[in-house]
């Protein structure tokens, strides 16, 4: 065997083939929903019919890529990336403040080269695995010191999203990291004095961002508003049924503006109907809970921080992005992982699920290639 042909076969062995099919699975049925929501979107800005589908595809090229390069560096160039990741994450955060492209009163989007980029989705891969570096070096549990050190870049990553504003990936962004402190171990004490900010922080919010206001009152009391997309959402599951409509018979992508985006979801409801929704949402399922039963079998700390921190935000924005179709959560630009339309979450995700696949690797499995430092790690 050639030795090329012996690396891929080390590395096909010690990654999660059932993980990797699995993501491929939910990107191919986010190709096959957008390709019936985006053409009614496509058709209402008149542009080319298949306009979205085109760039998602090379957005998804790109992703599947970006996992595949991923998976197969060593554990050494999956740290130098995540922190090279992170501190340009923070320039290109701190530049979408001055020189981003305002979009309903926002500022989150830069245009580099012709490119719209979103730098807020990038914390996902890289702050996540940034702060795991960090609370992995607690032997056992969470320290005070280490404890300030996350809360401090916690509370600084806060400020530059709320100076866009972006509430949302805040709310998110701090979830899961309170989510980490928990798995690391942090005193009921902590939390609570956390949970106490994190409560301020969002009646702050309330008080001093006007659309942040607006989007919680509609929810509280959406009688007296004009919630219209969301109950679009909902009257789609109610037309869809068990089958659906059928592909692109249904009628909610042309009434909604984000139905390529936030509500691809309630498209697919409409036109392939609840048993079509199932599928996808036990696809996430498996993908998620099957990463987080294999972190009882880790005993590396930054492994098993680093992809709890990565899989709670993929479970968070599939819950609160489904959450919000059925008006269970107030509406907010989240997408469907791997299924919405948008270069920038196809990206960090593509890189988040890349990581995962390269640290729940069996390193056991490449033991006898310890001489090829491109695959084999060895576990501190």
């Amino acid at each position: 065997m050639a030795f090329g042909d012996k690396r891929k076969s080390i590395w096909w062995n010690s990654i999660d083939i059932k993980a990797l099919t699995n993501i491929i699975f939910i990107m191919f049925l986010g190709m096959l929903l957008l390709a019936s929501a985006g053409s009614g979107v496509a058709e209402k800005l008149e542009l080319p019919h298949y306009y979205f589908v085109k760039k998602q595809f090379a957005f998804l090229l790109v992703g599947i890529f970006t996992i595949l390069f991923l998976s197969a560096l060593s554990e050494k160039y999956i740290r130098r990336i995540i922190f090279v990741g992170f501190i340009a994450t923070i320039a290109l955060l701190i530049l979408v403040i001055f020189f981003g492209e305002a979009t309903k009163g926002a500022k989150r989007w830069l245009n580099i080269l012709g490119f719209s980029l979103q730098p807020s989705e990038f914390l996902k891969p890289f702050y996540t695995c940034f702060i795991a570096v960090i609370l992995s070096h607690a032997k056992t549990k969470i320290n005070f010191k280490i404890f300030c050190i996350c809360v401090f870049f916690n509370a600084f990553i806060a400020v530059l999203l709320l100076l866009q504003p972006d509430f949302g990936m805040t709310i998110t962004n701090t979830i899961a990291t309170f989510a980490m402190f928990f798995v690391a171990g942090i005193k009921l004490s902590w939390l609570l004095l956390v949970l106490v900010f994190f409560f301020c922080g969002i009646y702050g919010a309330y008080l001093f961002f006007p659309h942040v206001a607006m989007r919680i009152d509609k929810f509280m009391d959406p009688t007296n508003s004009s919630n219209y997309q969301v109950q679009k959402s909902i009257s789609s599951y109610l037309n869809g049924g068990f089958f659906g409509k059928g592909p692109g018979e249904g009628t909610i992508k042309y009434a909604l503006p984000d139905a390529h985006t936030d509500f691809i979801f309630a498209v697919g409801a409409e036109e392939f109907g609840l048993v079509f929704c199932i599928i996808i949402v036990v696809a996430f399922a498996i993908f998620i809970l099957r990463a987080f039963w294999g972190l009882t079998k880790s005993s590396n700390l930054f492994h098993i921080y680093a992809i709890f921190g990565i899989m709670m935000h993929f479970a968070i924005q599939f819950l609160f992005n489904i959450g919000v179709t059925l008006n269970i959560f107030p509406t907010k630009g989240m997408t469907l992982p791997f299924i919405s339309y948008g270069g920038s979450s196809m990206l960090a995700f593509s890189i988040a699920a890349g990581i995962y696949l390269n640290l729940s690797k069996d390193r056991q499995s490449d033991d006898s290639s310890q001489n090829k430092k491109f695959f084999y790690v060895k576990d501190v």
